[in-house]
């Protein structure tokens, strides 16, 4: 409602490229919305780059108009808290530990962070955890068909082949066709020396 509020107003003022930018913004953002069509993907950053070039005109075309004197302080603090954010997220991808270790951190609520450490502690040969991964990774999110397989390579591989069968029966009843996930995760499995 607010975006269709300054489109209106920006176009009604004849405020043509604060227009243009808003609706590059609706047109490069439709795509990857989920509203035309599902995409898969709730919220990712990547899915704002191109809509950000609206943002980036509009914003241009207003800053325009405000005094200068106004405008360098405010634009000294943008530019400093954007770069101390950044300079403070570099180490976050120092390597995929760490990048899933932010995961954890920041999104404990997200089932993606587990489901990275799955793999991660099974190549550490760290299969208990592994598959204390991807029981939490699971109960998040059970609607993600590689967890279980995962999950049930690394509870083979902790000695519970139970919680193994258990999981790879979730899997079936949920869907019946992924037994095609068995084959190349047995391959990768076998890679790893389970």
């Amino acid at each position: 409602a607010l975006w269709a509020g300054l489109l209106v107003l920006a176009w009604r003022q004849k405020r043509r490229v604060e227009a243009f930018g808003l609706g590059w913004i609706a047109l490069a953002f439709s795509p990857v919305a989920n509203l035309l069509f599902p995409t898969g993907v709730l919220v990712a950053e990547r899915t704002l780059y191109i809509p950000s070039i609206g943002l980036a005109l509009a914003a241009g075309a207003w800053l325009e108009r405000v005094p200068r004197r106004r405008l360098v302080p405010v634009l000294a603090v943008v530019l400093l808290a954007a770069g101390l954010r950044t300079a403070l997220r570099v180490p976050v991808w120092r390597s995929n530990y760490t990048a899933v270790y932010s995961i954890l951190q920041d999104s404990p609520r997200s089932y993606v962070g587990p489901k990275r450490m799955i793999l991660a502690y099974l190549d550490a040969h760290l299969p208990a955890r592994a598959l204390e991964a991807a029981l939490r990774a699971s109960a998040i999110n059970g609607r993600d068909m590689p967890i279980y397989v995962s999950g049930a390579v690394a509870a083979f591989a902790a000695g519970q082949p139970r919680i193994a069968d258990s999981l790879l029966a979730r899997m079936e009843h949920a869907c019946p066709e992924c037994v095609a996930y068995y084959r190349p995760e047995a391959a990768t499995a076998r890679n790893r020396g389970y």
